[in-house]
């Protein structure tokens, strides 16, 4: 099978490179686009198909009878012995094929699940031993719970915050707008995620007796400078934040997925008053 012209120019001008789709057996056929998925020793499982770009009627993806979540691109692993897969430090996980195909062309190890944004396996965590793993999903709801069950799994794993700005929902968008060097920015500032959100835990007001000034400091309640709602979540205070995408934490840390800020109480008091780190602990302790 091979891949039609239109196909090809829309996939080209989503940053994928006619080398990976010729690399990845990119194809066509009955107008839809083919994207064969391969197990560990590249051998097809089955195919997920795109339906034409100009189509807008019906489900956006496909399968063949029988097919099941499949981690796409699990070749690259390091703990599989596939061509120079023991090179392999850094993994992105995205979501969606050509999202992980655009990564690729642009240079980085990305891999994601064929099943969408929150069906990511425990059985694959062992695929990601030795590597250094990012996650980067869309920015929307399906992809925060996503990025939440990910890093639930892979408490190590860093989650690269892409900008909060119209237009830009996925990595596809980020490489229309940015290049590498913005991508690498994004990457070194990427945290890792907290996880167990909570809600209700109440402001305490009187300071720990124990512990090192640095502890007491990390132990004022980051509630006490911020409003969070009923789910954990505030508007973020460092960038132009629309819709709530600061998260607290059970261990009284923060997260924001807008603009990737995040840590505990003395970072969040450094940020906000412009303060170096010994100045932020004697403003919390004052």
């Amino acid at each position: 099978m091979s891949l039609n012209q239109n196909h090809k120019n829309w996939l080209i001008n989503r940053g994928i490179t006619e080398e990976i789709l010729n690399d990845f057996d990119i194809s066509s056929a009955y107008n839809r686009i083919v994207i064969p998925i391969r197990d560990q020793n590249g051998i097809i499982l089955f195919n997920k198909y795109r339906r034409d770009p100009e189509e807008i009627e019906g489900p956006k993806y496909t399968y063949d009878t029988g097919a099941t979540v499949k981690l796409f691109n699990i070749r690259i692993l390091p703990t599989l012995q596939y061509l120079g897969a023991t090179e392999v430090k850094k993994v992105i996980i995205c979501e969606g094929e050509l999202d992980a195909l655009c990564l690729i062309a642009h240079g980085y190890n990305a891999v994601t699940s064929t099943g969408g944004a929150q069906s990511f396996q425990r059985d694959w965590i062992p695929f990601f031993v030795g590597v250094e793993v990012f996650v980067c999903l869309d920015h929307d709801k399906a992809g925060e719970q996503g990025t939440m069950k990910i890093t639930q799994m892979i408490p190590e794993a860093k989650v690269i915050p892409l900008p909060d700005e119209v237009g830009i929902k996925d990595v596809t968008d980020f490489f229309r707008k940015y290049d590498n060097k913005m991508f690498d920015a994004l990457m070194k500032v990427a945290q890792i995620q907290l996880t167990n959100p909570v809600a209700d835990e109440k402001p305490i007001t009187k300071r720990s007796k124990v512990g090192t000034r640095i502890q007491q400091a990390k132990d004022v309640p980051i509630g006490n400078f911020i409003k969070f709602n009923s789910t954990g979540k505030a508007k973020c205070p460092f960038h132009t934040d629309k819709t709530p995408s600061l998260q607290r934490y059970k261990n009284n840390t923060w997260y924001c997925f807008g603009c990737g800020a995040g840590r505990d109480t003395i970072d969040f008091i450094m940020k906000r008053e412009n303060l170096n780190f010994n100045e932020a602990i004697d403003f919390l302790l004052q």
